[in-house]
């Protein structure tokens, strides 16, 4: 597959170039690339601005592999033959020519974007369940891969044949522009008609679905995360306000008006309701929400849920646990109904809905206890995991969680106050540590836990901690495994290492 040089780079708006756009030369484009070690013959590199390297550092290494040009932010000196571009923002430039390159897939597909600080998994593979019970070809794609219509998780690496490959790979929520593009191309060819996608607040951040025509942008809601990345909660505020303006999402190749589905219970969604100038469906408990969470109440069968559509009440069984699925499940349906689907077909979706791999995930074995596999990270996202745990027995909460190195470390202390106040005993293990010293890792969260009102100990190796909560659970007791979910990896300093919660956890409840 290749592209004339001119046709990638003519939506390119005069204001993205350095002076005056280029006289181009008619070349064919092979493909576009930003990491210099994976650069082939006949691409195109952007050299983009990183935040620990600047990508015009390896310019040069992506011309000894045959790059045909280079697109950066900075003047470059480039062997003769190679064209070089100047762009004023190398990472728009280049979600713009990943769109063009791949022949700007969402207009062959209807694409949804979910951003929020929790429920973007959940949510999205809700509206995947009620868009495909209309009989639409329907994937959700984000943190757990590609998730088909039967559940089945697939790769993000679109193969040479076209199609995508499936594969268990640990990959970002949000991939950079030409992966993401090419992954949008390849669904449309097998004909499918609905991507739902997470989108992280590093891809807003870095523009990565820059270009990208969305027909619905929804809000979860918003607590704080990854401040080691964005610096403050301003910025990551700011960050997933991008999704909903267009000058920030599709830019000069969104061409029709975007459904912003937003949460009137959180303050960014209430704001954004009022200064969004695109067409609006609200949802939440706020009385002004057109959907509408009346009451919700938990019991052994699952959620019952009384919701209103624009004023109009409806009864909903689902056999979902864990009442904060009931916010996600609230999600989904306001995004299905503000691309027109009839709340009685909402309704009905629901009634069968799957549960979401690794998100609240109950494993049994023939256990006399509750064991719970979800992947709670953040400080809000523990919190209502144990509140929805507490509720499915009378017996101790016992919980196996850690977080992650090289994240925002401020939250550590934060989440073992919320173990501590919630939880009766704590395991305190490893997650992906990543080049973090686990130990120092452990220390931080220890912080909160000390004074709280839950018995704590550390193990570090996470088998041996899985191990060490099925071993302390008795009759009644609840066990949670938090952090990981459905990932099947763990992230530590120069190694990856194969490991399932959920697998680890069948296994000793079988023995």
């Amino acid at each position: 597959m290749s592209v004339a040089l001119d046709d990638l780079l003519r939506p390119i708006p005069a204001d993205l170039w350095w002076g005056p756009p280029p006289e181009l030369p008619v070349i064919a484009i092979r493909g576009l690339c930003c990491d210099s070690r994976r650069a082939r013959a006949g691409e195109l590199f952007f050299a983009l601005r990183g935040t620990r390297r600047d990508g015009t550092r390896f310019v040069g290494e992506a011309v000894a592999r045959g790059v045909a040009g280079v697109v950066s932010e900075a003047a470059l000196d480039l062997p003769a033959g190679r064209v070089g571009l100047r762009v004023r923002d190398a990472r728009r430039a280049l979600g713009i020519c990943a769109a063009q390159f791949h022949g700007r897939p969402s207009r062959r597909v209807r694409v949804v974007g979910i951003t929020g600080t929790d429920g973007k998994t959940s949510s999205a593979w809700f509206a995947r369940h009620l868009l495909a019970r209309q009989g639409r070809r329907a994937v959700a794609l984000g943190t757990l891969g590609i998730l088909d219509a039967q559940g089945r998780t697939r790769d993000w690496q679109p193969g040479s044949s076209g199609e995508v490959e499936v594969a268990r790979t640990w990959h970002p929520t949000t991939p950079e522009a030409p992966r993401f593009q090419a992954t949008l191309a390849a669904l449309a060819a097998e004909g499918v008609e609905d991507v739902v996608c997470e989108v992280s607040s590093h891809a807003l951040a870095q523009d990565r679905v820059y270009g990208t025509q969305f027909a619905a942008v929804a809000l979860t809601h918003l607590a704080t995360d990854h401040l080691d990345y964005h610096g403050s909660a301003e910025a990551y505020r700011a960050a997933k306000a991008r999704l909903f303006a267009r000058e920030t999402r599709g830019g000069p190749l969104e061409e029709r008006p975007v459904l912003a589905v937003l949460n009137l219970d959180d303050p960014l969604g209430r704001m954004l309701a009022t200064r969004s100038e695109d067409p609006r469906m609200t949802y939440g408990r706020d009385r002004g929400a057109r959907v509408r969470c009346l009451r919700t109440e938990e019991s052994p069968a699952g959620i019952r849920l009384s919701w209103s559509f624009d004023g109009q009440p409806r009864e909903i069984a689902t056999p979902l646990h864990g009442e904060f699925h009931a916010t996600n499940l609230l999600t989904a349906a306001a995004i299905c109904y503000g691309l027109d689907v009839r709340p009685a077909a909402i309704a009905s979706a629901l009634e069968q809905m799957p549960p979401v791999p690794g998100r609240f995930e109950a494993l049994h074995e023939g256990q006399p206890f509750a064991v719970i596999v979800d992947y709670a990270h953040t400080t809000d996202g523990l919190g209502s995991l144990l509140r929805a745990a507490r509720q499915i027995d009378r017996g101790r909460l016992i919980v196996v969680f850690g977080c992650g190195g090289d994240r925002d470390a401020r939250k550590r202390e934060a989440m073992g106050r919320v173990a501590g106040r919630l939880a009766d005993h704590v395991v305190v293990t490893s997650d992906n540590p990543r080049s973090e010293s686990p130990r120092a890792i452990a220390e931080q969260i220890l912080g909160g836990l000390r004074g709280g009102r839950a018995s704590w100990e550390v193990e570090l190796d996470r088998r041996a901690a899985l191990a060490r909560g099925v071993a302390l659970a008795r009759r009644g007791d609840i066990l949670v495994a938090a952090g990981k979910g459905a990932e099947a990896q763990q992230i530590h300093a120069g190694h990856i290492e194969e490991i399932d919660d959920r697998e680890v956890l069948r296994s000793l409840l079988r023995s």
